[in-house]
């Protein structure tokens, strides 16, 4: 497998988890399921 390919899929995930972090803290606990 090529390394390159795995190093875009880690910051893949942590742009995604940085964003789901992002609504987290701006959505309100009523917004949260």
């Amino acid at each position: 497998r090529d390394v390159t390919e795995v190093i875009i899929l880690r910051q893949r995930e942590e742009f995604a988890l940085r964003m789901i972090r992002r609504r987290g803290l701006a959505a309100t606990d009523g917004d949260k399921q």
